[in-house]
Formats: structure tokens, sequence, C-alpha cells
């Protein structure tokens, strides 16, 4: 009883602070979305504020309502070192993960003429690749990132340009088969978008660019935009720079070339980007060719995946989410040059694009386009018939059974394949019933908002317009739960999957290792003294010297690219430092196999003790035990060619 009431009292607390808000909501919202000069003097104090602070070079954003550009603006350089102001016309940003919107509305376009169905099996369609799998995987799976595929950004970037692979091309052995059931959960997936890319070129018989020039860009009138990385010298004038911040000072970024496209290579303005969402949110564009019908427009709108009825999943191509009491269709694109996000609200005949020449993130991620939407969307767009939701959706089910959603989850944001599999120790999410009887995160890196159970498998984020929706299993078990709109799902995992198991067993590792070195100190000292003494103890010496050097050269060469750089550590190919590094547990696993050998032909050794016997077994095994913990981990030089 106790707890029911204590549950009550956090909904009370939380609707009684609501309830005297609104006032202040309302005097401060009241402007209504009609007048741009008003709207801009908004929306260019924001933006001005927010790059002076962050120290971003330059902006572009430019809002669409009612069929119309509605604002527009520049903000601060393209280029710092040659004082070139930014033109929402003219001056050219990469968009990154935006272009995977273009590529879905071409796959679409082939869909509405016949060429290709949606729920066919897509190796039916590619000529140049397949997808190494007996299940079926559909474009339906592909443009809602429910394929269940692997992504891995090993070997995706190329230094030359001269190397690329164009958009709509992708090597057979950059596909690795599904790692989940097709139409299970939302896993983001480049490789899959890319896959759509190589579908289009296969079926229509052009290359992507070419296809997406003509069926896209030429009818919206789209001139300054273009698939192709490397630029023409006319156009490249016009690039706007990538700077990073380093010791406080804005350093520009030299381009990043990476295979394909499809998923990620558009160069586009934000006055190109205005007539692309002018087309999706009137079924038309200004005044020219049609690109869709409005049959399929609607189609690729509607959402198709959600992990249930009360959160927002997805459509093609685009994520959904519930903004205000509105579904709102938006994707983000992010680089190290950029980042960028596309944001329609179909019910306002309104949208806007947004996009700025850096990666800054604040200390919890977020981005400034998501600030900039979350501002605009306070400010203009407040329904105050959604701050009463939370007190009309009290909890349906017991107290109790907030218990069952307790656990560790794991983002679905890492590969299975590579290296870059270590990245789920660092992606997880430890939720418990805290006294109130709400779920919160206790995590080692990650944290999450505390959640508060308004439906059976539905929670709300405090401080969000956000449900988290928790899926059951054939078995009744809760196996994942999804944010609404975000890019990845989050998988409930065993105890001897965690970060916390992982780490302890490392530092299990790393204490038996500094022990060993004692070994080498002992040998040394028995033999200047000249005292008997057996190979053994350098060899134990050895496993444990080499094995903590092989963990100094994984945390530099891998994990601290992983943290530090934008594309990690091995988006060039696995460097040769991490190729040689990667031996390391060959060596000392047959090392520590040796010394097992021994310690069991010399078992009834006499002049051994009882505690060398057992410190030879221990270092033996666990040297063998160090060896399937690397490879599990994809960290030992076979392994991440093996898969």
């Amino acid at each position: 009883m106790k707890k029911v009431k204590g549950l009550i009292s956090v909904y009370l607390i939380i609707l009684f602070a609501l309830t005297f808000s609104i006032p202040v909501s309302a005097q401060r919202n009241t402007s209504s979305l009609d007048d741009p000069k008003r709207f801009g003097a908004f929306i260019d104090l924001l933006i001005k504020d927010q790059l002076q602070e962050r120290k971003i070079p330059g902006a572009a954003f430019v809002m669409v309502k009612d069929g119309e550009v509605f604002y527009k603006k520049g903000y601060g350089y393209s280029n710092l070192e040659e004082k070139k102001l930014v033109s929402v016309d003219q001056t050219i940003f990469r968009v990154a993960s935006i272009s995977k919107l273009f590529t879905t509305t071409a796959a679409l376009q082939l869909v509405e003429r016949g060429q290709v169905k949606l729920h066919t099996d897509v190796n039916q369609y590619l000529e140049k690749v397949k997808i190494p799998t007996d299940q079926t995987i559909t474009l339906h799976h592909l443009l809602t990132h429910t394929s269940g595929l692997d992504d891995s950004r090993e070997g995706i970037n190329v230094s030359n340009p001269a190397d690329l692979l164009p958009p709509g091309e992708i090597r057979q052995n950059f596909i690795e088969p599904p790692v989940r059931a097709p139409g299970k959960m939302i896993h983001y997936s480049n490789t899959g978008m890319e896959i759509v890319g190589s579908l289009i070129s296969d079926v229509s018989g052009m290359t992507f660019s070419k296809y997406i020039q003509k069926n896209i860009f030429e009818p919206l009138n789209m001139r300054h935009s273009t698939f192709n990385q490397v630029l023409p010298s006319q156009v490249e004038k016009n690039f706007a720079y990538g700077y990073r911040l380093k010791q406080g000072k804005n350093i520009v970024q030299s381009p990043l070339y990476f295979h394909g496209g499809a998923y990620g290579s558009l160069h586009t303005t934000a006055m190109d980007m205005a007539s692309f969402m002018i087309a999706h949110l009137q079924n038309r564009p200004m005044g020219q060719t049609q690109i869709l019908q409005p049959q399929t427009f609607n189609l690729m709108h509607q959402q198709h995946f959600k992990p249930s009825e009360q959160v927002a999943g997805m459509a093609y191509g685009f994520f959904t989410e519930t903004a205000k009491g509105r579904t709102a269709l938006f994707h983000e694109g992010r680089i190290a040059e950029s980042t960028s996000i596309i944001y329609l609200l179909p019910e306002e005949d309104t949208g806007f694009f947004f996009v700025y020449n850096h990666n800054w993130l604040d200390e919890s991620g977020k981005t400034l386009t998501q600030i900039v939407k979350d501002a605009i969307m306070d400010r203009y767009f407040l329904d105050i018939e959604n701050i009463y939701a939370l007190s009309q959706s009290m909890p349906t089910r017991p107290l109790e059974d907030v218990e069952s959603y307790t656990g560790i989850y794991r983002s679905t944001l890492y590969s299975t394949y590579s290296m870059e599999k270590i990245a789920s120790l660092f992606s997880q999410v430890r939720l418990q019933k805290n006294k109130k009887g709400v779920l919160e995160s206790k995590s080692l890196f990650k944290q999450f908002p505390i959640l508060i159970p308004i439906q059976p498998g539905v929670f709300k984020m405090i401080g969000s317009d956000k449900n988290v929706a928790f899926h059951e299993s054939s078995q009744g078990k809760v196996d994942y739960f999804y944010v609404e709109g975000d890019t990845v799902s989050y998988e409930r995992i065993p105890w001897y999957q965690t970060d916390l198991f992982h780490f302890s067993l490392i530092g299990w590792f790393v204490l038996l290792f500094f022990i060993s070195i004692w070994g080498i100190i002992i040998f040394l000292i028995k033999r200047l003294c000249k005292k008997s003494h057996h190979q053994l103890l350098l060899w134990t010496g050895f496993i444990g010297i080499f094995n903590l050097l092989f963990l100094i050269g994984i945390w530099k060469y891998l994990l601290q690219p992983m943290m530090e750089e934008f594309w990690g550590a091995i988006n060039f190919g696995v460097p040769w430092q991490l190729q040689w590094i990667s031996m390391i547990p060959l060596i000392t696993g047959g090392l520590a196999l040796a010394v097992c050998w021994q310690a069991r032909k010399r078992s009834k050794d006499m002049k051994w003790s009882f505690l060398t016997r057992v410190y030879y077994w221990t270092i033996g095994i666990h040297g063998i035990g160090f060896f399937f913990f690397t490879w599990y981990w994809n960290l030992v030089w076979p392994a991440y060619y093996i898969g």
C-alpha cells in the first residue's frame, strides 16, 4: 500500500508542477507561426547566441509552411580562413544520413512503377551483391531499419578519392549475415541503406547518382545538390568546410571520403532542402514535376514498424516521434564536418531544415540541431492538452510489475563481426526500481531519465515528450526496449554479457598478469645467485608482460580513438599497430598451453610445492582463458576476419 501511495505521489507532484507552469508557458507563447519577421527575430537570436557560445563557425536554417519558404537565413562562416559567409542559396553542406531520405524516395519510385515489391526478398533484385542469409530480407525491412543486418565502420573510408566506390556500389565482403531476425526491432543500418542504393542501380539500369539526378534533383530544381563526394571546382568554392575545436580553437577538417554514399554522401544547400521538404509536405514540388504520387507519399510517411501502439516507430526512411501532440517525421545527419536535421510536421504543413559545419555535442550528447528543434516546438507548438496526458495515463497494472522491466540492456549500435564489438560495453543501461516504485538508470556510462509506467509495457520519460516501449518475446519475457525516435533498440542481456562482469574479468586478468611478472624477477634473481630455476618462470612472466602490453595497445589504438575520434579507429581498415598487437594473444595463449602441459608432466615432481603447482596451473589456465576472452571480442588477428 505504501508503494502505491508513493507512486501516486510522484504523479501528483509532476501534475501540480505542470499545472502551475501553464500560465507562464501560455504567456511566453504569445506568438503564433504566422509572422516571418517575428519568427526571424526569435530564431536569429537563438542560433546566433548558440553559435557564439559553442564556437561554431556557421549554420543555415530554412522553414517551409503551406507550400512556400516561410523563413531562411545563413549564419556565420562557411570558410573561416577566407571569412566567407554562409548563404542559404549557395553554401553547400554535407548532410550525412539525411541522404537516406532521398534513397528511400527513389526506392519508392521503383515500387510505384511496379519494378520492385516492398515485401519480396531483395536478393531477387540484386545483381552485383547478395545478402548472405537464408532468411527473407525485404525492401520493407531495409527502409524501416529492421533488417537485422550488422553494421561496421571498418574500412569504409579511403584517403585517396580515386579509390572510392561510388554511391550505390558496395563490396560483397562489406555485407555480413544478419545478427537479428528481420522485422524484430529497429537497428540503424548504413549497410542496409547502401544495399537499397545498389538495388536502385540494378533495377533502373543507371548509376545511383544519375538516377537521383534525373528523378529527384532535376524535377525539384535542386541545382546545387549531388551525391558525388569529389566536387567540381566551381561547386567546391561554395563548400562549407567542417571544423572541430582543439584547445579552444576551430581547426578545419579534411573531408572524409567513404565508400558508397547512398546512405550518407549528399551535398546540398538549405534552399534545395526546402524544395525537398515542400515536395513531401504538399505531395508536390514548387511548380515542378511530381516525384511521387500522393498515395506513395502517404505510404512513405505512414508508420510501418512500431514496437508498441503507444510509441512512435519507423516510417519508410523517416523516424517518427510525438511532439506536442503531433506526429513528426524527421531524420538527422552527423559526420565529422557537419550536423543537420530535417523535421516535418505534416499536420501543420510545416517543416524546417537546420545544419551547421561542426560536430558539437553538449554534455548529455545533445546536438545543436536538437536544441533548436526543441526551442521551436516549445515556443510555437505548445499543446495544453498534452500537459495533462500524464495524469490521464495512470498505471493500469500493479506496481509490482515494474520489477519485470528491471535489468541490464545493451544498445544495438555496435558491430558483431569487427573489433568494434567491444563498444557494446560502453552503451549499456542498467534499469532498477527505486523507492518510489519507478524505473531509474544506474549505469556505468550511459544515463537515462526516470521512467514512469503509463500503460502495460509503456513508460514516460520524465522531462521529455518521449515514450518508451518494452517488448515481450514469445515466451512472455521482456527482451528489449525502444525509445521513441531513437535509431537503436536496447536488448536485455544476461549477467555474463554485462559491462560489470567483463570489466571485473579484465581486472582479474590484470592482477594475475602483474603477479606473473614476478616469475621473470624470480628467474633473474635465481640465475644471478646461481640457484636452481625453471624455464616455466620465464614463460609465465612473458605471458603477463605481453598480455599487459596487449591491453595497453588496445586502449591506445582502439578504445581511445573510438571515444575521441568521430569515425573511430578502424574506419580506414585495421591499422598496422592493431594488426601486430592482435597477434599477442596467439603467442601468449601458446605459452599458456605449454605451461599447462609442463605443469601436468611435472605434477608428480616432489621438488614442486603445492603453491608452485597452483601458481603454474593458475597462470596457464588464465592465459588460455584470456585468449578465448580476446577471441570473443574479435581482438585476435584471425577473429576479426573470420567473425
